[in-house]
C-alpha cells in the first residue's frame, strides 16, 4: 500500500507540470473562456488552423526519419541566423510558459487542498512550494524505484 502511494505522489507533481506544458496553460484556460465567449463561431477556424500546422509535424519528423539527424541540424543547414532564431525563442518561451504552468497548478493545488493565504503571499508561496514538491519527487522518485 505504501509503495502504491508512493508511486502515485512521485508522478503527481511533475504530472500535472507536464500536462500544464503539453496541453498548454492557454489552452487550459483561454479556450474555456473564447468557447463561452464565442460559442461555435471558432469552429469555423479549426480546419484552417490543422492547414496552417499540418507542415510542421509532417516535415520535422520526416526531416529526421529521412536524414537521421535531428531539426536543429536542419536550422544550421538554413544558416546560422535559423539556429540562433530557434534558440532565442525557445529561451524566451521557456521562461514564460514555466511560470504559467507553475502558477496554474499551484492555483489548482490551493483550490484543491483548501489553502489560504493573506493575498500578499500569493500566488509566490505557492507556486515555490509547487516547484520544491516537483522538484524533490523528480529527485526521489529514481531512488525509490531503485
Amino acid at each position: 500500500m505504501i509503495t502504491k502511494l508512493t508511486k502515485s505522489l512521485s508522478t503527481l507533481g511533475p504530472g500535472l507540470l507536464y500536462a500544464g506544458a503539453a496541453v498548454g496553460v492557454s489552452h487550459l484556460v483561454m479556450s474555456t473562456k473564447a468557447g463561452a465567449t464565442y460559442q461555435f463561431i471558432f469552429l469555423m477556424l479549426i480546419p484552417l488552423v490543422h492547414i496552417i500546422k499540418y507542415p510542421f509535424y509532417k516535415f520535422g519528423p520526416q526531416y529526421t526519419a529521412l536524414t537521421g539527424r535531428n531539426i536543429l541540424h536542419g536550422y544550421y543547414d538554413l544558416g546560422k541566423w535559423a539556429l540562433v532564431m530557434y534558440v532565442i525563442m525557445t529561451l524566451l518561451s521557456m521562461c514564460l510558459i514555466q511560470a504559467a504552468v507553475t502558477i496554474v497548478t499551484s492555483s489548482i493545488a490551493i483550490h484543491f487542498i483548501g489553502f489560504h493565504l493573506p493575498a500578499e503571499y500569493l500566488p509566490h508561496l505557492p507556486a515555490i512550494t509547487v516547484l520544491l514538491a516537483a522538484a524533490i519527487i523528480l529527485y526521489i522518485g529514481p531512488l525509490l524505484s531503485r
